[in-house]
């Protein structure tokens, strides 16, 4: 790991646990051989209130570290995201009247996310650690906490490197350029990295071609002393006598196939209805239920799927008459329902077009809650007991997969929706990572 030290004096000495970090950051090494990746010290994203004690950037996952110093050392720390903290069984009173210092870190983390996809950048999940100090033996989180991507720990090398392993899940290495643009929309003083050290640090190459994938057929080959060697005599082919009969079979096995196949196209053609709905006629594609996924220990639990191929009549405002000029390729439409300490509802949207430069600029359309948007199915009457009544005051975000583009809305189910909620904004971001059609 590359540990990058900012702040207005980078050579300042640091003490708590700050400097707790800093020691275990180090003992990770420069290479890939613990973690890899970059850590920024002590930076102020754009958006932050607060200096953060460290930004680690990795090929999986971004951790933003917070650092809260505890009044002395303590056997048990008790670090619910909602409500107090208590150290040893007392309640922690901190100089600031904060109660709880994980909403900190919550507003920080949160923050980091709508940076990073205000800038378009590589929609890797954004978790927190809290490093708490001088010493902790143990701290007890809630099973929901953990689950959304929040560790609190005493930053000891070992520790913290298990939390960050963890914590970078994402399904697929971002590359060094990737990279290279989101450490500069955190800190525009790393624009000096170069895609080399960030390739050393477990970052993918995106422009060296995998060799390992190359074909070999036309690399010429050399003598011993250097000049090419001559080509290789062509292997002669041995001829077989086959008998007449056996040709004769072979030709009756491949009619009967011909049939069978031209019979089964012709019973899927007739199966096949369109759906109509909206302003116009959409034909339908079968998709299968997506199957239950977990991603960082959230379940989603699917309550419904449709796809098409025809964007426009599923889409209302601006939205709708852009697909019309603009049209997808595919539309696939999915609910879930998330059971934590509050059920909550997902609607996932993933819209296919022809290439990535339709796909960018449909997504900055749909990032505008007033541009209109894609209609969810519980608008089309797919409703499931116990589910929501509509998807009013959600929180929204988007992410953009070459020519894909996945919306999600999430909602609390009988209770009110606010779309600055910590909490729903954190389940949308791991639903933009649900493995899903389309």
């Amino acid at each position: 790991m590359r540990l990058v030290r900012l702040g207005d004096d980078p050579s300042a000495r640091v003490d708590g646990v700050e400097a707790d970090l800093r020691a275990a950051l180090s003992t990770w090494g420069a290479g890939t051989d613990l973690a890899g990746g970059v850590a920024l010290l002590d930076c102020t994203p754009p958006g932050s209130l607060r200096p953060l004690d460290a930004v680690i950037v990795l090929p999986r996952g971004v951790i933003v570290v917070v650092g809260v110093d505890l009044p002395g050392p303590a056997m048990k720390l008790e670090a619910p995201l909602q409500g107090q903290w208590k150290v040893d069984g007392w309640p922690l009173i901190r100089d600031d009247g904060l109660l709880n210092p994980a909403v900190e870190a919550l507003s920080a983390a949160s923050a980091l996310t709508q940076r990073l996809q205000a800038e378009r950048i590589e929609p890797l999940p954004v978790s927190t650690v809290v490093a708490v100090g001088p010493y902790v033996a143990q701290v007890l989180q809630p099973t929901g906490d953990l689950h959304r991507g929040i560790r609190v720990l005493h930053p000891a090398p070992t520790a913290l490197l298990a939390a960050v392993k963890e914590l970078s899940t994402y399904e697929r290495p971002c590359t060094a350029e990737a990279a290279r643009r989101l450490l500069s929309s955190v800190d525009r003083r790393t624009a000096t990295l170069t895609a080399g050290e960030l390739v050393a640090e477990g970052f993918a190459d995106s422009v060296s071609p995998d060799l390992a994938s190359a074909s070999t057929m036309l690399i010429p080959r050399f003598t011993a002393d250097g000049r090419p060697a001559p080509p290789r005599p062509a292997a002669p082919k041995p001829k077989s006598r086959r008998p007449p009969w056996l040709a004769l079979g072979g030709l009756a096995v491949a009619g009967l196939a011909l049939v069978l196949l031209i019979g089964t196209v012709a019973r899927s053609c007739g199966s096949e209805t369109p759906q109509s709905g909206g302003s116009g006629a959409v034909s339908a594609l079968h998709s299968p239920e997506p199957p239950e996924s977990t991603v960082d220990g959230l379940d989603f639990v699917p309550r419904g799927s449709s796809r098409e191929t025809d964007c426009g009549p599923r889409a209302f405002g601006q939205v709708q008459q852009w697909l019309r000029e603009n049209p997808c390729t595919a539309l696939v439409r999915s609910l879930f329902e998330v059971n934590e300490e509050r059920k909550a509802a997902v609607s996932v949207v993933v819209v296919s077009f022809a290439d990535a430069v339709q796909a960018e600029r449909f997504q900055s359309l749909a990032d505008d809650e007033q541009s209109g948007g894609v209609t969810e199915l519980l608008r089309e009457g797919r409703s499931w007991p116990g589910g929501p009544s509509s998807f009013a005051q959600a929180v929204s975000s988007t992410s953009r997969d070459g020519s894909r583009v996945r919306i999600v809305r999430a909602v609390w189910v009988g209770q009110e929706t606010k779309p600055t909620d910590v909490v729903l904004q954190g389940i949308a971001e791991r639903a933009l990572r649900l493995p899903l059609p389309g």
